[in-house]
């Protein structure tokens, strides 16, 4: 899925639960709804694996230093919305190997960020609590995934 793909996905995901597109910013966009916000950093299809990897980081990054920073931004939640289907069938340049590096970090977590993973099929969201627990078990979904 490109970004735009991504985005549409995104922008009915939250539509639905009452948010609006508030402010794309490249690959960060924002959501609002009254006195709450979601702050996405967008992880596109990348071809290769190194520009996965690349392209994951630098949403981390992005959002560590969201939360990191001073003022209304730093209250927002936050979330890495990462193209999924491409994991789920192992293709190559997918963010497979990318979750699996953080598969015991403890970031997700202690910056609140959670995982969006969108696919054709939608928008699965995991909150940052449950983020480990998804990595943990993320072989065993491929493999489910396989059998069909």
């Amino acid at each position: 899925m490109n970004d735009e793909l991504i985005l549409k996905a995104l922008t009915d995901f939250f539509g639905e639960r009452g948010f609006t597109l508030v402010e794309p910013q490249g690959y960060t966009v924002r959501f609002g709804s009254g006195e709450q916000r979601w702050q996405l950093a967008l992880c596109a299809d990348q071809k290769e694996e190194m520009d996965s990897l690349r392209a994951f980081e630098a949403g981390m990054q992005r959002l560590i230093a969201i939360r990191q920073g001073s003022g209304e931004e730093s209250g927002d939640k936050l979330g890495l919305a990462l193209s999924f289907g491409p994991v789920l069938a192992a293709e190559r340049g997918s963010y497979r190997r990318a979750l699996k590096k953080y598969t015991n970090s403890i970031v997700f977590e202690d910056m609140g960020i959670a995982l969006l993973l969108v696919s054709k099929g939608g928008v699965e969201l995991v909150p940052a609590n449950a983020v480990n627990e998804f990595l943990w078990g993320l072989d065993e979904r491929i493999r489910a995934e396989r059998r069909g």
